[in-house]
């Protein structure tokens, strides 16, 4: 039992639980996205909220959202958002046209938000490094409770039974 709880202890210091920043970015569509509407104690729509930094060059995050696109179907309750790292619009909109996608798209155009979720990080020669894609999950109060980095076919199982969880609260 003591070494149950010593792991529970110890597994709670190395990842505590982070409130994802807020933020505004405009969508593909034109219309304004204010993190805040969705997601902390001032949301007017509190709901569980997925999002995923990526891009058109990104071949993993082609097949992440696919994958994404049939979880917003069976959890329409939950806000899901994709987040274009770095392009022009004319550029995510071509990408747009090609997906198919109906998760709304937000437009990071100067990696500001990428940076706040820390999803540029230092590379081993000195410079800015990203890895795409990048997911997070946050709850209604706006923890984040899930993040991943890349994508392989068990991320989607795994994704699909904590939006079930959440569900059951």
């Amino acid at each position: 039992m003591k070494g149950t709880l010593l792991f529970f202890f110890t597994f709670s210091l190395v990842y505590p639980q982070e409130t994802a920043p807020t933020f505004f970015l405009p969508t593909i569509s034109g219309e304004n996205f204010f993190a805040s509407d969705h997601y902390g104690e001032k949301a007017k729509q509190p709901k569980v909220t997925v999002m995923s930094f990526s891009a058109s060059w990104c071949a993993p995050c082609q097949k992440e959202i696919k994958a994404l696109d049939s979880l917003s179907i069976k959890f329409s309750e939950v806000g899901f958002y994709l987040i274009d790292y770095k392009e022009k619009k004319d550029i995510v909109q071509k990408w747009n046209n090609r997906l198919k996608t109906k998760i709304p798209i937000l437009l990071d155009q100067y990696g500001l938000v990428a940076k706040k979720f820390g999803v540029i990080s230092a590379g081993d020669t000195g410079g800015l490094s990203v890895i795409l894609p990048q997911l997070f999950v946050m709850n209604e109060t706006g923890d984040i409770i899930y993040s991943h980095t890349g994508y392989e076919d068990k991320d989607a199982e795994t994704l699909e039974v904590l939006l079930q969880k959440q569900r059951r609260k």
